[in-house]
Parts: structure tokens; C-alpha cells; sequence
């Protein structure tokens, strides 16, 4: 029953005291309704809260871990370009016949075959 209703009820029943008892029974149903609504709703918000914590914590881990590998990812490219100079300058010190495997006494030996 809408509340408009209700006033006009109580209006014209307000001398019938069984007109008046289940206004109030009425009244106090909607009341209990009421309050177990704002219980559940209560409950479910502690539930999503706790829930929503829970995965900031998570997110801030994923933050951290996303960080580490980051710079993780970085020194071994600095590493890896330190390493690649080394090897140019390790293979810019060694003589073009040695790079391909060319010794001068082989070709020597091939000579004297012919």
C-alpha cells in the first residue's frame, strides 16, 4: 500500500481501532523489511570492501613486480651492450686472417703440392 494511501486510510478508519492495528502491523512489516534489506545491503557492502582491498593489495604487487622486471630488463640490456662492445673490440683486435681461419703454413703447404 502506497503511503498517500495509507493517510487516507488512517483518515477515514481513525475512529476503527482494527483499521488503525493493521495500519501499524503493516507499517511495522515494512519496517522489519526494511531493516533486513539494510542489513544484506550492509553485509554485502563489508564483503565487497574487504574484496576491493584485497585486490589493491594485489595491484600494488603487480606494480612492484612490473617495476623489478623493468628494470631487470634494462641492466641485462646494458649488460648486453657492454658485451656485444666487447666482442667488436675483441674481434677488431684479432687479425683478418685469423677470423676466417687462414694460417699463411697451409697456404705454404698447398704451394709445394702444386
Amino acid at each position: 500500500m502506497l503511503c498517500s494511501e495509507r493517510v487516507g486510510l488512517v483518515a477515514r478508519t481513525y475512529h476503527d481501532i482494527d483499521d488503525i492495528t493493521n495500519l501499524l502491523e503493516e507499517k511495522e512489516r515494512d519496517l522489519e523489511l526494511a531493516a533486513r534489506i539494510g542489513q544484506s545491503l550492509l553485509k554485502q557492502n563489508r564483503s565487497l570492501t574487504k574484496h576491493n582491498e584485497f585486490l589493491e593489495e594485489q595491484l600494488e604487487l603487480a606494480k612492484k613486480q612490473t617495476n623489478t622486471i623493468v628494470t631487470e630488463t634494462y641492466q641485462f640490456e646494458d649488460q648486453e651492450e657492454l658485451l656485444m662492445m666487447e666482442c667488436v673490440e675483441q674481434f677488431s683486435a684479432v687479425s683478418p686472417n685469423h677470423l676466417c681461419g687462414y694460417e699463411p703454413a697451409i697456404d705454404d703447404q698447398v704451394k709445394a703440392w702444386l
